[in-house]
Formats: structure tokens, C-alpha cells, sequence
């Protein structure tokens, strides 16, 4: 436990005291009345700026408070901040004791005083209130209107039923739960340095090393404008280059290198061929060899007894009856699809447009002959 002691104002000079004014003499406390004593006290280097920041902490007799208050004062704060400490004390008010109340509120306003080693700018308030502790912090919140809120811990992890019962009275998991600020809950400082000293040695995470160690030790945020935009450019063709300019001016396809022409009459030579390599579905190709067998010896056999031209007729009638019979069920199936007028139509759709190119550019070469 750290026991604090009283520094007098004499030593430390660069602080000036503010307006101070406590309420111990009120009935209770109420969400709009916290009871307590509030002491302010600035640095002769504070000015209040629009990026100024208001930061909470609480502050008890523990060790691990006071690590809290040097970690907010070392890592967060800057010049222009609001620091507001607040101690609580649960205990019943005595208005016989103000005076050494007021006492104690000023030596710990000193000690917060003495611990901004850094000589920072910095406007310190602090809150010596009585009361429930979860109601005092949640009505201080709403006065104060803090950025963040810091608070230390044990760091002892709770396990078990032991870890589950001591975590019913924890106040930095209350206010993890229940803090409308963020929260920060600081380890003890030897803690701390401990767990870092288990980081560093974990072969695990030495990825982040190695990159240092590829780029000679310095990271990206500290190189040079020129380095860094030499590490974030990107090789470029000048085909490319121009794409992405025409693209983004809406040029037409022209003016784009990696637009290649479309010569028409490869497209359609090559749809011809796939047309004509298409299985014919025409209704003589389809007879199967048994109609057509069955056709040729009745070819014969009239032929024997009527002459050849009655062969003929019989064979043609043989093939005209066996359409009639196919139309009804795979007539959909059959029948050939128009592909060579579909090419036709594209060959004089393309001629018509080359006719007119054409003109156009006649025109225009009359245009500038004139």
C-alpha cells in the first residue's frame, strides 16, 4: 500500500488552485447530487483547446490505482487535458470530520500533482465523494462526460468458484459491463512488464521481426514520402496506363489500346462452319434402314411387275408416309433451324454499316477539300 504525503504548494508552483466548493452538509446523495468535496487545479502551460480530452480515473489505497493514474499520465495524456480523479469512500459522512476531509482531499490533489513527472499541461480535477461506489461513478460520468474511463486491477485471473465469487465484487468488471465510456483496465506494472517479456520470447510471434529485420529495422510509418510511395506504386504498362486514363475520361474505344477490333468475318466464317457441322435433320435422312429396306423391295417388286416408274412412285410414297407418321411426335426435333438466314441477315446488317462509314467519311473528306 502506498502511503501518500502531503507536498506543499511551495514545491510545486507550476500548478495553480481553482474554484473548490463540497456539499457534506446535504441530507443524501441523489443521482443528481453526489455528496463530496471537488478541487480543481490547472498548469500554468494549459490552454483549453478544441482537441482537449476529458479522461476519468479512480483512485483508492490500493497499489494498483496508483498504476493506473502513472500509466493515464505517461501513455494518454497530452497538453490541454482534462485529468478527473475520483476517490469515493463508502463509509457514512460525519460532519464533525469535515475539516480533516477537506485535509485529505487537498494532499491527494497534491500527490495527483506530483505524479505528472512529465511536466504536461494539464487541468486536474478531483472528486472526493461519499457514497455507493457503482452510483457515485455512473452520476460523475454524466457530469464529467469522459472520453475514457481507467481503472486498475489485481491481475489475478478469475478461475473457479473462488475466481466466480471474487469477480461478484469486482469494480473493473462492473465497469466493463456497465460503463457508457469506453474502459480501460490496467495491470499492475510488474505485471505487465512480465507479460511482455513472455511476448517478446515467443518464437511464435517473431513474423513481425523478421519483417523489420527485411526492411533494416524500420517500419513504414517512419520512412520517407519518396520510400513510401515507391512501396506502394504499381508497375504499369503504358498500354495499360492509357486504358485507365481513357477509361476514366469515357473515351471511346479507340483511344483504348487493350480494346482489340472484331474482324465480322471471322465471327460469322466460324458460326457458318459450326452451322454446317450441325447432324442434318431432314425427314429422308432420318428413316431408319428398316423403313428404307422395306422401301426398296417394294421398289423391287413393282418393278418386276409395273416397270421402273412405278418403282419410283412407290419408294417416294413409301417416305411421304413415314413423315406423316413422325410429324406427331418428333416434328419440334427435327426440324432444322434457319442458322443461314440468322448469317445472312449479319452479313447484311454489316454491309449496310460499312456503306454508311463509308459515307460518312466521303463526306467529310469533301468537307475539307471545300
Amino acid at each position: 500500500m502506498t502511503q501518500l504525503t502531503s507536498v506543499p504548494m511551495r514545491s510545486a508552483p507550476r500548478f495553480q488552485s481553482h474554484v473548490a466548493f463540497g456539499n457534506l452538509d446535504s441530507v443524501e446523495t441523489t443521482k443528481n447530487n453526489t455528496i463530496g468535496i471537488t478541487l480543481q487545479t490547472r498548469h500554468k502551460a494549459y490552454r483549453l483547446h478544441k482537441l482537449s480530452r476529458t479522461f476519468m480515473v479512480g483512485l483508492d489505497d490500493h497499489e494498483y490505482s496508483h498504476d493506473a493514474l502513472s500509466w493515464l499520465l505517461d501513455s494518454m495524456i497530452e497538453d490541454g487535458d482534462i485529468v478527473v480523479c475520483v476517490k469515493v469512500n463508502e463509509k457514512d459522512v460525519k460532519p464533525s470530520s469535515e475539516m480533516s476531509y477537506q485535509k485529505e482531499a487537498r494532499e491527494l490533489l497534491a500527490w495527483t500533482e506530483s505524479q505528472n513527472v512529465h511536466n504536461k499541461g494539464i487541468h486536474m480535477v478531483l472528486e472526493y465523494s461519499f457514497g455507493k461506489l457503482t452510483q457515485t461513478f455512473q452520476g460523475l460520468i454524466e457530469v464529467h462526460q469522459p472520453g475514457m474511463l481507467v481503472v486498475g486491477t489485481k491481475g489475478k485471473a478469475a478461475q473457479g468458484i473462488q475466481g466466480v465469487w471474487n469477480s461478484r465484487n469486482s469494480f473493473s468488471k462492473y465497469c466493463l459491463q456497465y460503463s457508457p465510456v469506453p474502459v480501460v483496465v490496467v495491470r499492475p506494472k510488474d505485471k505487465r512488464i512480465k507479460k511482455k517479456e513472455k511476448r517478446s520470447n515467443d518464437v511464435t510471434r517473431r513474423g513481425y521481426r523478421g519483417m523489420l529485420e527485411s526492411t533494416g529495422g524500420v517500419h513504414e510509418i517512419d520512412m520517407d514520402l519518396d520510400e513510401m510511395e515507391k512501396l506502394m506504386e504499381t508497375s504499369n504498362t503504358a498500354d495499360e496506363e492509357a486504358h485507365h486514363v481513357a477509361r476514366a475520361l469515357g473515351l471511346p474505344a479507340s483511344f483504348d489500346p487493350l480494346i482489340k477490333g472484331i474482324d465480322p468475318n471471322v465471327v460469322l466464317r466460324g458460326r457458318t462452319s459450326a452451322a454446317n457441322s450441325r447432324p442434318s435433320s431432314s425427314s429422308g435422312a432420318s428413316l431408319p434402314s428398316s423403313l428404307s429396306n422395306v422401301s426398296l423391295k417394294a421398289g423391287q417388286s413393282s418393278n418386276s411387275e409395273s416397270g421402273p416408274g412405278q418403282s419410283r412412285m412407290s419408294i417416294v410414297h413409301t417416305q411421304t408416309s413415314e413423315d406423316d407418321e413422325s410429324d406427331g411426335v418428333d416434328s419440334e426435333m427435327d426440324a432444322p433451324r434457319p442458322a443461314s438466314a440468322s448469317i445472312q441477315n449479319r452479313e447484311k446488317l454489316h454491309r449496310m454499316e460499312v456503306g454508311e462509314a463509308a459515307a460518312l467519311k466521303k463526306t467529310a473528306w469533301s468537307d475539307d477539300d471545300d
